[in-house]
């Protein structure tokens, strides 16, 4: 544990670094840059980066003396007391919530070193990760496992901060160190908004603090980031809703800090481009030059990552089949991206029955499957749900709620929708699902319910109390038998057990799963049909030509 603090500690500071030199151009006079909102923009910004320079180099060294660079140029062009604002901002918050955020950082730090309970891990993040830190992009390499197609920024963020280019252990804890981050913004502070005014984000963010997916924090994967980042945006939009007329219309470093975080989501997911929508209410005052603006940052911020979809796949997106525009060599065979675009959605819906029998059933044959399947406290999300859509016709029939408000509602109500109708697995939509159920519930509290502030205080802190001793007693529980062996450093990666193979004109490691076994490493069901396009792996991977005889072709 202590190894993952000190990577942390590194994460944040080059983040901030970036982060805050960019945002106090946008501030308001005489204020500073946010630390969760530097945080989270150096994060996307360093995203967008490391696609760009994967595209011609591995990430590794290099790439992090740039970002090191970069982030000490940034800290230098900060204001001299940016440092002591911060301290300041600290001492004065309430000591309830360190208490409840001490107790966050005791459950992050504990699974973040514990062993991971994602069995992806093994089959496929850590595997991907390594070609990114000893490759640059690697035409192709989506033949080699199609997953590696789907190219998140999450996972080239957890190249740049591995320490992979250090000698003995990697760190891959990344969703360890959002979690702080974005903890911290939601609970500090948080207590002075709900004491001084009904404020409904204040609401949300401390009610977000229960949920934690802790098993999401022992791996690299996306999920975690995607819903917290979705969740940070539907509020930082919330937050601007309620300041009206001080910071709806201003193009302030809030706004700043929205435009980049769903930027960096929507290429951590592509479902989550969805979230761009939420943009709208707060670009629309603007004029012609400040929103083309946006826009062409816009496309130069996903120009390398789509490239990154090209050169691994052949597509402009995967698993997007419809967008097949080009034929390089590389290019997967397009039934085997339809088997993958319709795998995402057939596996959420169903993922016992075969991809092609779930793709054929209606909404009435596989909803019932679904819905039984669901666990408890998913089951009860999902009526509540619907009992909240009901609810949102009284908002959106009231004169007392702006415009604004309502189209966060609509847009809320229509990523459900979208999600429910094509990759129904809650990991996938748990930030709209949050934001959703809380803001509904706590609007219908306080403005029908005529629900008591004060009460509605203790309810809530209650409400954390109860959720903070349930995630600490279970996170306890399950890594008590670890704890000795973690103090230090994380738990090892397990045994990949690989064994070699030649699959066509190369040789493969072959294992169930890779975990951290050398390149190229497949699985047991990798696809025959493949070779190597020259006798550098770095040149990649593409489908083998098949002659008469069904053997591969010279």
């Amino acid at each position: 544990m202590l190894l993952i603090i000190i990577n942390w500690l590194y994460v944040l500071l080059l983040s901030i670094g970036i982060g805050a030199s960019v945002l106090r151009v946008f501030c308001p006079k005489g204020e500073n840059p946010r630390l969760a909102y530097a945080v989270i923009c150096g994060l996307s910004l360093i995203a967008f980066g490391a696609n760009l320079f994967s595209l011609f180099f591995q990430i590794g060294l290099l790439y992090n003396l740039l970002v090191a660079m970069l982030a000490l140029w940034g800290f230098w062009q900060l204001p001299s007391g940016y440092g002591q604002a911060l301290w300041r901002r600290a001492k004065a918050q309430h000591w309830i919530e360190y208490v409840f955020f001490g107790f966050i950082v005791l459950v992050v730090l504990l699974k973040s070193a514990s062993p991971t309970e994602i069995l992806d891990e093994g089959g496929y993040f850590l595997q991907y990760i390594k070609w990114i830190e000893n490759y640059s992009v690697v035409p192709g390499l989506a033949n080699l496992q199609g997953r590696f197609g789907f190219n998140s920024s999450w996972h080239i963020l957890s190249a740049v901060f591995s320490f992979s280019w250090l000698s003995g252990s990697k760190f891959y804890e990344l969703n360890g160190f959002l979690l702080l981050v974005l903890g911290g913004y939601f609970i500090f502070g948080t207590t002075k908004e709900l004491r001084s005014g009904r404020k409904v984000s204040a609401f949300l963010k401390i009610l977000v603090c229960i949920f934690l997916f802790r098993n999401f924090i022992t791996s690299s994967a996306s999920d975690l980031s995607n819903i917290y980042l979705s969740f940070f945006a539907l509020v930082l939009a919330l937050e601007k809703i309620e300041e009206k007329s001080k910071s709806v219309k201003q193009f302030d470093d809030k706004l700043i800090t929205l435009f980049l975080t769903v930027l960096l989501v929507s290429t951590i997911k592509i479902s989550s481009v969805l979230n761009v929508l939420l943009l709208v209410p707060f670009i629309v005052p603007f004029r012609a030059k400040i929103l083309l603006s946006l826009l062409a940052a816009s496309i130069i911020y996903v120009i390398p990552w789509l490239l990154r979809f090209y050169f691994m796949t052949g597509y402009l997106v995967f698993p997007v089949y419809q967008l097949d525009f080009f034929e390089p060599d590389w290019k997967l065979p397009n039934a085997a991206v339809v088997v993958a675009y319709k795998g995402v959605s057939s596996f959420a819906k169903n993922d016992q029955l075969p991809t092609e029998q779930v793709a054929k059933m209606n909404v009435k044959e596989w909803f019932p499957l679904w819905l039984g399947k669901l666990p408890g406290e998913q089951k009860l999300f999902f009526f509540s749900t619907l009992f909240g859509f009901l609810l949102s016709l009284l908002f959106v029939l009231s004169k007392k709620y702006e415009w604004r408000l309502k189209f966060l509602l609509f847009f809320l109500m229509g990523c459900i929708i979208y999600w429910f109708f094509h990759y129904p697995a809650f990991r996938f939509a748990w930030g709209w699902i949050l934001a959703f159920n809380l803001l509904v519930w706590t609007l219908f509290a306080f403005d029908y319910l005529k629900l008591n502030r004060k009460y509605a205080l203790w309810a809530v802190m209650l409400l954390l109390g109860l959720g903070t001793i349930r995630n600490v007693a279970k996170t306890v529980i399950e890594t008590r038998n670890d704890f000795s062996s973690i103090v230090v450093k994380q738990a090892p990666f397990p045994a990949h057990n690989a064994e070699k193979v030649e699959i066509n004109n190369f040789s493969s490691q072959l294992a169930n799963p890779c975990w951290d076994a050398p390149l190229p490493c497949v699985l047991p069901w990798y696809n025959r049909n493949i070779e190597q396009r020259t006798a550098s792996v770095e040149e990649g991977f593409r489908p083998g030509a098949i002659n008469n005889n069904g053997l591969l072709s010279e």
